[in-house]
């Protein structure tokens, strides 16, 4: 019997969670059979760290490099701090030095998912990276040495799977997904609506497999009588008026306001944001933004699209709102599901059953509980945090149910940069993996002899947007039929 593979894992202790995902990744490995070893499984070598490096990396069959900036800067001498990559990087520079660069597998870097690739040092950037956990399969194939696609013998021709020839063919209009005439004409807002049909199949086989998650955004809630973003700015903004100018306005504040408003239209609403919570205490202005929230007024109910998702709650893999009430979690009691809200790092499951509720943007129930510091993702400073900590919980959170499942977007414009960029990662990493959303079809504003070919060329400019990221639209005229969407999901 041969003996197992040895790895050895080089990384940077960064952060407690960081150190606990490499651990996984090591544990993993020994699971599967491979002979994985890193300083953790060691208290105190009899030779001393640098000496045990250097032995653990001249013994190794395969060098596993856990990529991330302190590594990268610490692996390239740009940081005098960690000690232990710092050496292990001029270790491996010297290994890949002496043999002109030629590789043979021996050092492989590793990106966690959410990693940017630039943390990649420069002397392994000509190799390929694979990612952890999302890229695990692949990354065990190549230490068992047990590629993917087998070459076949010379002299031998290997059946390839090809795919099915596309067929046009009359398609009868539903009613839900896309409307008017019986037989579909050419063009893509046409071919739009086609497709959708084969596309809510996709979804519905995802459903029944316990494999889709739902990902809402503000159109779910507005449906219940919530604000819409511009109405809870302004809000927000009048506020700011009543409490800082409070005499001298009478009738003039209504006026005072449209001028704000007029004169700070050229800026991101997210900028507006920023100045307003910046002139309330933290407490202060989160009871403004629970006032602007539910417009004083009595608890809302859910909404028929809440009810919708609720009642395909037995199924879903799990759900992530970026709304900030708790209307989602209301529906799906009331349908009898347990779920469960996480809004915070300190809310993650680690046990139990019930569906997850995530709440990426914070969470303000209508009902606030006495003593709990509620963080809400509202202003500019709080999107730059998003962005720019790749392990934030939250960040985490969207990238596990992006590998881990199906996602189904409903009421979300797909214009939020964080959103994108953890989609387009998930893309990268997992090319064959769909998801899907909900689209309301253009209707453009173009002179009669045009609007058909402008219709057309707005829809396919989505589309593309969309299918980079890897997301399939399901196209809709109007979007009360969201509704009729979701209930298709459940029909057997």
């Amino acid at each position: 019997m041969s003996e197992p593979q040895r790895v050895f894992i080089s990384y940077s202790h960064d952060n407690a969670a960081h150190d606990l995902t490499v651990l996984e990744l090591a544990n993993r490995l020994r699971g599967d059979g491979i002979d994985a070893l890193l300083d953790r499984y060691e208290s105190s070598p009899a030779e001393g760290w640098p000496r045990w490096m250097k032995n653990q990396v001249d013994r190794a069959d395969m060098i596993l490099v856990v990529c991330s900036k302190n590594y990268s800067d610490r692996f390239e001498g740009r940081s005098g701090e960690g000690k232990g990559a710092t050496w292990e990087g001029l270790v491996l520079t010297q290994s890949l030095y002496e043999t002109l660069g030629i590789n043979r597998k021996k050092v492989v870097p590793v990106l966690l998912d959410g990693e940017s690739t630039s943390a990649v040092p420069s002397a392994l950037r000509p190799y390929t990276f694979f990612r952890y956990p999302s890229g695990y399969d692949a990354l065990l194939r190549l230490i068992s040495d047990e590629p993917d696609v087998v070459k076949p013998p010379l002299g031998i021709t290997a059946a390839v799977p090809t795919a099915p020839p596309v067929v046009e063919k009359e398609v009868k209009s539903s009613g839900a997904v896309g409307t008017g005439s019986a037989v579909v004409q050419s063009g893509p807002a046409s071919r739009a609506l086609r497709s959708s049909a084969e596309a809510l199949e996709r979804v519905r086989e995802s459903w029944r497999s316990g494999s889709l998650s739902v990902v809402v955004g503000a159109g779910a809630s507005v449906s219940s009588g919530l604000p819409t973003w511009n109405e809870l700015l302004n809000s927000l903004l009048s506020s700011y008026i009543d409490t800082t100018y409070k005499t001298g306005i009478g009738r003039s504040r209504g006026a005072l306001l449209d001028t704000l408003q007029g004169e700070l239209s050229y800026l991101s609403p997210l900028i507006s944001a920023e100045f307003v919570r910046t002139r309330f205490q933290q407490a202060d202005f989160i009871r403004l933004l629970h006032s602007a929230l539910y417009r004083d007024a009595p608890a809302p109910q859910p909404g028929p699209i809440h009810k919708a998702i609720a009642r395909l709650g037995h199924k879903l893999h799990s759900i992530v709102t970026f709304n900030y009430d708790d209307l989602l979690e209301g529906a799906l009691r009331a349908e009898g599901h347990a779920c469960t809200t996480v809004w915070k790092a300190a809310d993650w499951p680690r046990t139990g059953a019930s569906l997850r509720v995530y709440h990426p943007h914070g969470f303000l129930p209508y009902s606030m509980s006495p003593g709990v510091d509620y963080q809400i993702v509202l202003a500019e400073a709080d999107y730059h945090t998003q962005y720019s900590q790749p392990y934030l919980w939250s960040n985490v959170a969207i990238a596990r149910v992006l590998y881990e499942s199906t996602c189904l977007f409903v009421g979300l414009s797909m214009q939020d940069p964080n959103l994108r960029r953890l989609l387009e990662a998930a893309h990268h990493e997992q090319p064959e993996a769909e998801h899907f959303v909900i689209n309301q079809l253009p209707h453009v504003n173009a002179p009669a002899d045009v609007v058909s070919l402008a219709t057309d060329a707005v829809t396919e400019v989505i589309e593309a947007s969309h299918q980079r990221l890897g997301v399939t639209s399901i196209w809709v005229n109007k979007y009360d039929e969201v509704l009729s969407i979701l209930e298709k999901v459940k029909q057997l």
